[in-house]
């Protein structure tokens, strides 16, 4: 078993803590890119995703490296596609993977240049097959039936078996980054008319749904899922895996953002359950998705209480000790605890911190955690502790880990700990203090300038 050490240093300020986090990342930053600017494109479904790992620290600090880095990767990918890819998208692929390089990649790089239109032609190519709107293509959607007709989903094969599952919101995540690129309303016509069928079914059902159309074929046809494409996420059909599978894909940003651009209530009744359901994780080790989330919902004007969370989520925990000067450790193989959190992946590494001269599990709520109960509380002690742990751990990702090109989804990379694994939508260690707005507000207090008003999406996927 291999181990790696830290000693964890508190800022002061929180504003501190912040700027220690961004140094952080310009140092990997300068250690990482010029390997990658040497290496030509590799094909792999999710290559360029590890790059948003760099989004928040480019919102905070305009870093003409991460621009430069990113087009530098666009254009070999562009170069790539116009032999490997068929108007625009994979010739055959699943839901699941085939969507990463457009809804991450590809909309960060439109987020923060709008004007390149390169971006947005790549951008949109993928997304005009989600409604039909590509000549000499096999269509993905049957509009009559408000369904996609399969999980299977390419430009020259598509599967027949009209299985929707809650993976297909992939395809309005990308139907709004289309939406957002080219103002068409035709990507939003399908959000609202889609997603509100999506969104009836978490808000009435006691559980968020893991699929339309409950049959026993449905139920077998998921079931086989979890076994292939989808063998990271929990391996049952629990209350928890239901959430889980939401949260993975993004559900309480999306429902929020077609909520926003749509005002239907029923985008926002769905946003609000999936947060309750959230709720129930937000004093998790690795929970970051859970207290992003359930922040997001109380800047969007939900009442905390109604979410579930108040002061006493976090004050009446166990008090854990002062995290200054302590030792963090990462090990690997190690199994990895919190198998019913959200947040959770089974390649997970697993921290220890020094207690009394022993290790012990790390059980300090995640650092998106730690920055609600600062929400909730006002206590800017809460957001220190986040700030150090997540420069601990951003350290020792740099000491064990590649930076995460190889794999983007894995949680064994310097990105996932920035920005989470392929089950936590974009919010990690790193990326759930700087998405949050208590960080934005503090980095202004200190003089700095923000991107724009609206960077948390630039943060985040």
């Amino acid at each position: 078993m291999s181990s790696y050490v830290v000693t964890l240093t508190r800022p002061a300020q929180v504003q501190e803590g912040i700027q220690w986090l961004l140094d952080e990342l310009a140092a990997w930053l300068a250690s990482a890119m010029p390997s990658h600017l040497q290496q030509d494109w590799q094909g792999i479904h999710d290559e360029g995703t590890f790059l948003t790992a760099w989004a928040g620290y480019y919102a905070y600090t305009q870093d003409a490296r991460v621009p430069e880095l990113a087009g530098n990767l666009f254009g070999k990918w562009r170069r790539w596609a116009q032999e490997h890819f068929v108007h625009g998208y994979h010739p055959r692929q699943e839901v699941h993977h085939g969507t990463e390089h457009f809804l991450i990649f590809l909309d960060w790089l439109h987020r923060i240049d709008p004007a390149n239109e390169p971006v947005q032609a790549a951008l949109e190519d993928g997304a005009h097959h989600v409604g039909n709107w590509a000549d000499d293509a096999p269509a993905w959607f049957d509009w009559d039936r408000q369904r996609y007709v399969s999980y299977n989903l390419g430009t020259r094969e598509v599967g027949t078996e009209g299985f929707n599952f809650v993976d297909h919101l992939r395809l309005l995540h990308l139907a709004m980054a289309a939406w957002r690129a080219s103002g068409q309303p035709r990507y939003l016509d399908l959000c609202a008319q889609y997603g509100a069928v999506w969104a009836a079914a978490v808000r009435d059902q006691p559980a968020p749904p893991l699929y339309l159309d409950a049959t026993r074929d449905s139920a077998k046809t998921f079931a086989s899922l979890l076994g292939t494409f989808l063998k990271a996420a929990p391996q049952d059909v629990s209350p928890f895996a239901r959430l889980e599978n939401h949260v993975a894909s993004g559900g309480p940003k999306l429902w929020l953002e077609i909520w926003d651009a749509t005002g239907a209530d029923i985008f926002l009744h769905a946003a609000k359950r999936l947060g309750q359901g959230c709720a129930a994780h937000v004093t998790s080790p690795i929970a970051n998705p859970a207290g992003h989330a359930v922040s997001q919902l109380i800047q969007a004007g939900l009442d905390p209480e109604e979410l579930g969370v108040s002061q006493g989520t976090f004050t009446q925990m166990e008090p854990w000790p002062h995290l200054h000067a302590r030792q963090l450790s990462l090990c690997r193989p190690a199994a990895p605890s919190g198998r019913n959190s959200i947040g959770f992946r089974h390649d997970m590494p697993a921290y220890f911190i020094d207690d009394a001269g022993a290790a012990s599990p790390l059980r300090v709520p995640a650092p998106a955690n730690l920055m609600l109960a600062w929400t909730l509380t006002g206590n800017e002690e809460y957001a220190l502790d986040a700030c150090c742990l997540a420069l601990g751990k951003l350290q020792l990702s740099r000491q064990a880990f590649r930076d995460g090109r190889h794999h983007g989804c894995t949680a064994q990379s310097v990105a996932a700990t920035v920005r989470g694994h392929g089950r936590c939508w974009g919010i990690g260690d790193v990326s759930g203090v700087l998405a949050h707005i208590g960080a934005q507000r503090a980095y202004r207090a200190a003089g700095h300038r923000l991107r724009d008003s609206h960077f948390p999406g630039l943060v985040t996927n």
